[in-house]
């Protein structure tokens, strides 16, 4: 339960409302099972006494950062979203979009930030989030929920363009975890919107990605591919939205999509490296295996780890054998005095001699910052994070690539620093 949820409950009950019917309805829709059966039997003070000792007295909380540089840094990196246009930067195609991605991300970032503290400009942020997401959920009007780029684009080079509104698959998955994750802590009020953007985007998108067992890359007909990372983070965010608090779901269509998830997770299961969590970007079934390097970058590492792990903690208890194995993967894109873009691990192509010691860009790290808070090892992410604010250029503008590898690069990418938010957010706000 978050300072931000008791915080609203107090407010209810000091202005007047009835406690008898009005509180225990909204308390009731979040609350804990055991505060709902300590309610039935005990007095208000005492429930309030309850909700207190289990948030820290109204302090700092658990989940409260203790590090104020990096928080420092966090909120300079975030004034450079403004607030009336938070997804609106230059990106790495060259020019200024308007991206959904950008505005998942900022909802991860700061829904965290929002449950932590109860600030209220993060919960502006949200809302303002929630309030783009919803108006941009099928902008080329074909009645299918998800969320796209904001162009179009030949995603293989292949000359096959998909047209702006194709639902692409990790762009939905960023999208659907980040309303997830501010679902968590939002205001009562905002329930209602979130559960019904949720629903549909989860049905819609789904159904439109879903191809011979796996998501496929985007709903278009050019992009029929199983691309391990967006399949694997896409499910992930799917599980968590089907267990999730919405109401909305009924049973047929939970079965469903369970199927989906579990049939996606299973062909990437078969995709894993002997003996280490690592995968190829491509599936050894698509025609693009083996065109390029097949490992992954750092940053579609973690979609895979982290898709991959979402579906272990909603869907059950998570397997406590896998985290050693993801940790030690991880650590196989570490290096000394920076993090690099490619793991040590995944086999080598001699096309692209030294590949696995190319350095990560922002954001693989600010991703990786992710993983490594996932993972537990808070040690390593305050390492990267120290190296995403010294070597990524002048903070808080970095830049996409450190300055050892492009001195010259002053060009300030809203989706990587997007990235390095939501990295910074999962270690502060734990």
């Amino acid at each position: 339960m978050s300072l931000a949820q008791v915080a609203e409950l107090v407010d209810a009950l000091v202005s007047g409302t009835s406690f008898r019917k009005e509180v225990k309805v909204r308390v009731l829709s979040w609350a804990p099972y055991y505060c709902k059966a300590f309610m039935k039997k005990t007095s208000l003070i005492a429930f309030l006494a309850l909700l207190m000792i289990g948030c820290g007295g109204g302090g700092v909380g658990p989940e409260q950062s203790f590090d104020p540089e990096v928080e420092a840094n966090y909120l300079s990196l975030l004034a450079q979203f403004p607030i009336d246009r938070q997804g609106y930067h230059l990106d790495g195609f060259g020019d200024f979009s308007d991206e959904p991605m950008t505005y998942g991300l900022i909802l991860l970032a700061e829904g965290r930030r929002y449950r932590s503290s109860g600030n209220s400009e993060a919960l502006d942020r949200c809302r303002r989030c929630v309030q783009f997401l919803e108006a941009h959920k099928d902008v080329d009007g074909d009645g299918v929920v998800g969320w796209s780029l904001d162009r179009d684009w030949d995603a293989f080079a292949d000359g096959s363009v998909n047209p702006k509104g194709t639902v692409y698959a990790i762009t939905t998955a960023i999208v659907l975890d980040g309303l997830s994750e501010f679902y968590a802590a939002a205001p009562l009020a905002d329930h209602a919107g979130i559960t019904s953007l949720v629903k549909e985007a989860s049905l819609d998108s789904a159904a439109a990605l879903y191809k011979n067992g796996f998501f496929a890359y985007s709903s278009s007909p050019n992009d029929p591919y199983f691309v391990l990372n967006a399949s694997s983070y896409f499910a992930g965010a799917l599980q968590r939205a089907i267990v999730g608090p919405w109401n909305g779901f009924t049973t047929d269509q939970k079965t469903d999509l369970q199927s989906k998830i579990d049939s996606a997770t299973a062909l990437l299961n078969a995709e894993t490296q002997p003996g280490q969590s690592l995968w190829p970007y491509h599936a050894h079934s698509s025609p693009f295996y083996g065109v390029s390097y097949d490992g992954n970058d750092l940053v579609h590492h973690t979609y895979v780890v982290l898709g991959l792990r979402e579906v272990d903690h909603f869907g059950g208890p998570v397997d406590p054998s896998n985290s050693p194995q993801h940790e030690a993967a991880m650590l196989t894109f570490e290096r000394t005095g920076y993090t690099a873009g490619y793991s040590s691990a995944f086999p080598g192509d001699a096309r692209y001699p030294d590949i696995e010691n190319r350095y990560s860009d922002l954001w693989g790290i600010g991703s990786g910052v992710v993983l490594a808070c996932e993972l537990g090892r808070f040690d390593l992410a305050k390492t990267w994070i120290t190296r995403m604010t010294t070597q990524f250029g002048p903070w808080p503008r970095p830049n996409m690539w450190p300055t050892v590898v492009a001195p010259d690069q002053t060009y300030f990418f809203g989706r990587h620093a997007a990235h390095a938010l939501w990295g910074m957010s999962r270690y502060l706000y734990r």
